[in-house]
C-alpha cells in the first residue's frame, strides 16, 4: 500500500533537474532497433495499436506497463509486456523495487517513448532512470524538459493520436544515429 506520493514527486523533480547532463542523440526510426514504451494500463489499447505498427516496421518492442490494484484481475502477462503492480513492485512511499529498476534499466532502447499522464510518477522516475539517449514524451507546461523530443498536444487528442504524430515525425527527421548500433548493456 503506497501511502503517499510525496517522496516520488520529489524524486522525479530531482532527478528531472538532472536529465539535462545525461547524454542526448537523436535515432531516426530507420536506424532504431529497439524501441521502449511506457503506459499506464488505462492506455493499453494504444499500447496494443504501438506495439503492432513498430513490429510491422521491423523493430523490437518492450512495453513497460503500470497497472493499480483495480485492475491486476484484468491483466494477463504476456511478451513483450512488463508490468509494473502497485502492491508487488512499489514500496510504501511510491518507488519502484530496485529488481523492477535494474530489469526496466537493463531493456535496450535506441528510442524511449513515454505516453503516460501527468500523474504517474512511477512511470516518470522509470524514464528518467532509463539510460536510452533519445527520449520522446508529452510536453507538459508545468515541467522542465525531460526529453530529447517533446510534443505539445491539446488535451482533446488520445494517446494512439500522439503515437502516430511521434511516428511521423520519427520517419520524416532524418539524422544519423551517433553510433549507427544499438545501445549495448
Amino acid at each position: 500500500m503506497i501511502l503517499t506520493d510525496f517522496f516520488i514527486r520529489r524524486s522525479v523533480r530531482k532527478l528531472t533537474r538532472n536529465s539535462s547532463v545525461r547524454p542526448h542523440h537523436f535515432c531516426p526510426l530507420d536506424k532504431a532497433k529497439h524501441i521502449l514504451l511506457l503506459c499506464e494500463m488505462h492506455d493499453l489499447l494504444t499500447a496494443e495499436h504501438c506495439l503492432q505498427t513498430l513490429a510491422q516496421l521491423g523493430k523490437t518492442v518492450i512495453i513497460v506497463i503500470h497497472i493499480p490494484p483495480d485492475k491486476y484481475q484484468d491483466w494477463k502477462e504476456r511478451e513483450p509486456f512488463f508490468a509494473v503492480r502497485d502492491k508487488e513492485h512499489l514500496s510504501r512511499w511510491g518507488f519502484p523495487s530496485p529488481e523492477v529498476s535494474r530489469s526496466v534499466t537493463a531493456f535496450p532502447a535506441d528510442i524511449l517513448i513515454d505516453l503516460s499522464n501527468l500523474d504517474s510518477y512511477v512511470i516518470r522516475y522509470l524514464m528518467l532512470q532509463h539510460p536510452s539517449t533519445f527520449k520522446i514524451g508529452l510536453k507538459r507546461p508545468v515541467d522542465p524538459d525531460m526529453y530529447d523530443f517533446s510534443i505539445t498536444f491539446d488535451e482533446d487528442n488520445t494517446k494512439k493520436q500522439l503515437f502516430d504524430v511521434i511516428l511521423y515525425y520519427l520517419r520524416t527527421i532524418q539524422a544519423p544515429c551517433p553510433t549507427g548500433e544499438s545501445i549495448k548493456h
